[in-house]
């Protein structure tokens, strides 16, 4: 059974994120900022004339081409800060840290954002070897470092290396920088004081962010199909948002001030975790979501997630080449073509529901996301579904019983308890993502190249088309 109506009035903002994305694609691989800017103001004339003489269906389809050029000459900044411009050797660099040291033999690592290299302006990752063992989370420095690069498969990792003496100076911390530093401390001394070593090293990495305090359970996740319970990322934003507006509304609290309540809890969550990018695309998509719910029209779920993608590239355009922003742009996709085209079976018992809505939402967004796993991960995944059905719930269960260990942590009578039982669940659910997925065919290893990626949403999109136009009846 098909859903005739679902989405009311065009998707517009879509395609125009469609059309404005491909355009910082184009720039950055062609750099002709002349022709471009020429075509933009060219274009721009032209349909301002059609609309304004003809008011013709040219101009408005001319729109998406507007923004298409738009998108180029928005890419040109960044072609200027990408990390080929910039030669390996040594050099004075603007760099702030973004993850907690972890302690080597010689040095620490750290992950960090370069800033500046000799004065010109860049803006890339970097992975930070500090023999000085001196740097800090959340502050920035300028240093004196050797810039290198590693290929692995598609990729290039960046490198710096921060001698003893390296570090010139470090510049004043923020506000936001205090508050996420002192937030970070604050909650990683609560797990550290009632829950055992592993489950605060999970807690860290899970609830703060802080995966490199849990290295030996990403290979868990990794393994099982579930490695995105482990990114600060969509889901913790959406897990935090329902939890508030099902709580709220058990209470009776009007929906439009639930959602309200849910958009502060959810910002204050982003600023907690230190708007890193991708809670801070998730925000942003939540906050779009949040603004079309006010607006008294039907709600076009390809209109609020084209704006929301607009909105990133407006605020980075480097983002649409990361795979967190690619994977969890094809998901919320996934789930608003599949879940809004494809009724589901009618369930009575309440259970059942909620299990036939879990396995559809892990089905969509693994069909949508699989061509991109294989692109970067090098692994198709063919009973995730199965797996997220299963551990997804245990995981949101056990996020919110985190939360209420650091609502309790004043008072150990009500702490100690509540931890106890965070260890043995956390404890259960590690077996069973372990024991999943070690089972035989749970993966396998299959590289996509662009191409076929490409190819796999073009017969994606294909199918989806010929299997609605057969059960709506249009094709006998």
């Amino acid at each position: 059974m098909v859903k005739t109506k679902i989405f009311p009035g065009p998707a517009v903002n879509f395609f125009l994120f469609i059309g404005f994305g491909a355009g910082i694609v184009s720039g950055r691989a062609l750099v002709w900022p002349g022709v471009y800017i020429a075509g933009f103001f060219i274009l721009a004339g032209l349909i301002y004339f059609l609309s304004r003489r003809f008011r013709t269906f040219a101009a408005d389809s001319l729109v998406a081409g507007l923004f298409f050029l738009a998108g180029t000459i928005w890419a040109l900044p960044l072609v200027l800060k990408m990390p080929a411009n910039f030669l390996p050797g040594p050099c004075q660099v603007l760099v702030k840290i973004e993850s907690l040291p972890k302690d080597g033999k010689r040095f620490n690592g750290l992950k960090a954002r370069v800033f500046s290299i000799d004065g010109r302006p860049a803006d890339f990752k970097v992975m930070v070897r500090d023999f000085s063992r001196s740097m800090e989370y959340r502050r920035t420095y300028w240093v004196r470092a050797f810039l290198g690069r590693r290929s692995f498969g598609r990729s290039d990792l960046y490198f710096l290396s921060v001698k003893t003496n390296g570090v010139i100076s470090g510049l004043p911390v923020g506000f936001l920088d205090r508050l996420c530093r002192g937030a970070l401390e604050k909650s990683l001394a609560v797990f550290r004081r009632y829950l055992n070593l592993y489950s605060a090293s999970f807690a860290a990495s899970v609830y703060l962010g802080r995966r490199e305090l849990f290295d030996q359970g990403w290979p868990v996740f990794r393994d099982a199909g579930i490695a995105h319970l482990v990114a600060i990322s969509g889901s913790n934003i959406a897990l935090i948002a329902v939890t508030v507006i099902a709580a709220l509304r058990f209470f009776y609290v009007r929906r439009a001030l639930a959602c309200i309540a849910a958009l502060a809890a959810v910002t204050f969550y982003a600023a907690f975790t230190g708007f890193n990018p991708p809670v801070a695309r998730a925000w942003v998509m939540y906050l779009v979501f949040c603004l079309t719910f006010f607006v008294k029209k039907p709600v076009n779920v390809f209109n609020s997630l084209g704006l929301a993608g607009l909105v990133c590239l407006l605020i980075d355009p480097g983002w649409l080449f990361e795979a967190s922003f690619q994977l969890s742009f094809a998901c919320v996709l996934g789930l608003g073509l599949g879940l809004g085209l494809f009724s589901r079976p009618a369930a009575a018992w309440r259970p059942l529901a909620f299990v036939r809505d879990a396995f559809f939402v892990s089905f969509w967004a693994t069909l949508f996301v699989t061509p991109l796993g294989a692109y970067y991960f090098g692994r198709i995944y063919c009973l995730s579904v199965l797996h997220n059905v299963m551990l997804v719930p245990w995981f949101s269960f056990i996020s919110v019983m985190l939360t209420g260990l650091l609502s309790v942590a004043p008072f150990p009578v009500l702490g100690r308890p509540l931890a106890a039982a965070i260890d043995w669940m956390i404890f259960l659910f590690m077996a069973a993502a372990k024991s999943l997925g070690g089972v035989p065919g749970t993966f396998f290893a299959c590289r996509f190249n662009a191409a076929a990626a490409g190819l796999y949403y073009c017969l994606l999109f294909a199918a989806l088309w010929a299997w609605l136009e057969v059960i709506s009846g249009n094709v006998k």
